[in-house]
């Protein structure tokens, strides 16, 4: 009895655990949602435009610089373009600012004036904050990277040193005090690309390793990940992607080498062309890659499928056509802009796509 006893003790635990590995969070596959072939497919055509954004009522917009006069180069307006609902909507800058960035979380954005000095403004182009990235440098030449959002009375943006030995900094300014309250170096070189702001997390874009020319073939040897820091620049844990992606390099360039050599191509274009896109949202992290959209939890590790996007239009084109943009506009919905070249010149296409039900 007491043997007995004990093998259905033993399988009760064995079960329980079970239920408790499927159960808990971060133990989805990839593979449990493989076959999830999205609902619908929106083509936009497009001019040429900055990153898609999505704004506070979850409307999809991207802002286009629009020259103002054809006689003074470089004088520009900006334009809200909404993709789906078709409505355009002036933004208040002044004539020579071709490019504001948005803070990702509502209408709110940031540019650069002429004397340097960054503007953060509401949707009306009212300016919220003015001030000087300097004193976040001992060096004036400044690139502002990554995402910039409001939160209370401050302003939190990441600041980077330049394209090559980047050095990276994240900062909190206050609006009343005017002036930056907090400085954290965040040691990433040169190898992260993107950077998103989410809670008391930093998300940034990884790819380490380079694509080489050997002999007139290509080699890819990238290695994509996610990586996620907290506040004070400490890195928290890092996430490999790469099993996920399907580089456009493996099957593309290789064969059409002739006319890589005809557009006169380097290297480097092809590898800023084929890198994949992500965005953070609800919690969730969100990968763009060729043949799908995935998700993976912030503070787990484990990616899922969300959308099977092999098959679709864009993911049969050749190397040449490549992502340039990628939001998620809610759990259900993302969009896409690809961007093609041709001896014509550059152009683009916006997919809106909506997810099947799980």
């Amino acid at each position: 009895m007491k043997k007995m006893y004990t093998i259905i003790t033993g399988r009760l635990l064995l079960n329980v655990l079970m239920c408790v590995a499927v159960l808990m969070p971060g133990f989805s596959s990839e593979a449990a949602a493989k076959n999830l072939k999205p609902a619908s497919v929106e083509k936009y055509d497009v001019e040429m435009q900055q990153a898609l954004r999505v704004d506070k009522d979850n409307n999809l917009y991207h802002v286009y610089a629009v020259e103002k006069d054809e006689s003074k180069h470089g004088v520009y307006t900006l334009d809200k373009r909404y993709i789906e609902i078709k409505r355009l909507d002036k933004i208040n800058t002044p004539d020579y600012v071709c490019y504001a960035n948005f803070d990702g979380l509502s209408d709110n954005f940031f540019y650069t004036d002429k004397k340097g000095m960054t503007h953060y403004c509401n949707t009306n182009g009212k300016d919220i904050a003015v001030f000087s990235l300097d004193s976040l440098w001992e060096k004036t030449e400044i690139l502002t990277g990554g995402v910039k959002k409001r939160k209370k009375n401050k302003i939190c943006l990441i600041s980077r040193n330049g394209y090559k030995n980047v050095k990276t900094i994240y900062a909190e300014y206050d609006i009343k005090k005017k002036k930056f309250t907090k400085k954290k170096n965040i040691n990433v070189g040169d190898e992260v690309v993107d950077f998103k702001l989410y809670g008391k997390y930093i998300c940034g874009l990884k790819i380490s390793g380079k694509i080489k020319n050997q002999g007139g073939k290509v080699i890819d040897d990238r290695k994509h990940s996610i990586v996620v820091y907290d506040l004070d620049g400490r890195l928290q844990y890092e996430l490999d992607y790469s099993y996920l992606t399907e580089n456009y390099t493996n099957k593309n360039i290789a064969d059409i080498m002739e006319e890589y050599e005809k557009y006169h191509w380097d290297i480097s274009d092809i590898e800023e062309m084929s890198k994949e896109l992500f965005d953070v949202r609800g919690g969730y992290i969100y990968i763009a890659a060729r043949n799908g959209i995935y998700r993976c939890k912030i503070g787990k590790r484990t990616f899922q499928k969300v959308v099977d996007l092999r098959g679709c239009e864009f993911t049969a084109m050749n190397w040449r056509n490549y992502l340039t943009s990628f939001v998620c506009v809610n759990k259900n919905k993302f969009a896409l802009k690809t961007s093609w070249y041709d001896e014509g010149g550059e152009g683009a296409d916006v997919y809106v796509i909506q997810a099947a039900k799980q």
